[in-house]
């Protein structure tokens, strides 16, 4: 199966000098320490795994690979990476579909991936863009890669998210006006401490400068994960699963609202 806008193909890989091309992409993306080999991706092309190559031109420029995963008893398409070298070209989300109509046709209820959810970017399109849900929060998903050349040595703290294919979109909203636990207070995290009793909603932000697509320097990224494990921890541990996108007039993306699942969402 494939998708063709103009000049960019996306197609899905089905022999093994494709793998090169998307472990060359994996490399250059993330380094040494975090990418992919063709060998590993060898196996989940011919059990199970969707692997998306994009080119434009014949030139490699985008790829996402995932593979079958078993979860609380269920089997479904675990979007490993995915990856695009142009940015704000749309092929992100080209790709993203495309892997989605696949996964439905194989007969996968939903596709999950992790992300960073302190990287902005990431979380607007995984959240507001492809409508994912949040359903969990890993702490340390991955340990600290060595030649990361996202995040270099870092705690991998993660969001855990599922977008079901059954439905095209799951509703979710945290009424009312939020009480800020972790704020940005001049590119520094500041938390307060989550008050008694807990009726949400929580507003959990991110650091500023990856709103705006800045990196922070080793110390202060290390600051910024510790404040948001503590109170994130904290959050879904009283119940407080249902994440959203918190937004304010003047930002359309400063983090996250935290509430209680609806009784329809608490059911399923």
């Amino acid at each position: 199966m494939s998708h063709s806008n103009g000049e960019v193909q996306i197609y899905q890989v089905t022999d093994l000098a494709d793998l090169q091309l998307v472990a060359m992409l994996s490399k250059e993306v993330w380094g040494e320490g975090g990418s992919i080999s063709g060998p590993e991706m060898a196996v989940h092309l011919y059990f199970g795994g969707v692997i998306l190559l994009a080119k434009r031109g014949g030139a490699p420029i985008g790829f996402s690979y995932s593979f079958p995963a078993v979860i609380e008893g269920e089997t479904v398409l675990w979007s490993h990476e995915t990856a695009v070298v142009e940015r704000d070209s749309g092929l992100g989300f080209a790709m993203k579909s495309l892997q989605k109509k696949i996964a439905k046709e194989m007969g996968y209820p939903a596709i999950m991936w992790s992300y960073d959810p302190l990287q902005a970017r990431n979380g607007y399109f995984n959240l507001s863009k492809l409508n994912a849900r949040v359903v969990s929060y890993k702490v340390n998903a991955y340990g600290k890669i060595e030649g990361d050349l996202q995040s270099p040595n870092l705690p991998t703290d993660r969001f855990i998210v599922r977008l079901d294919l059954a439905r095209e979109k799951t509703e979710q909203s945290c009424d009312g006006s939020p009480e800020v636990l972790l704020d940005d207070f001049d590119g520094s995290p500041v938390v307060s401490p989550l008050p008694w009793p807990r009726v949400g909603p929580y507003a959990v932000a991110i650091p500023n400068r990856s709103v705006q697509g800045e990196h922070l320097d080793y110390e202060l990224a290390l600051k910024w994960i510790t404040a948001f494990r503590k109170v994130v921890t904290e959050l879904f541990a009283s119940g407080m699963t249902e994440v959203t996108i918190w937004h304010t007039p003047d930002r359309p993306f400063c983090g996250y609202l935290f509430c209680r699942p609806s009784n329809w969402e608490a059911g399923r």
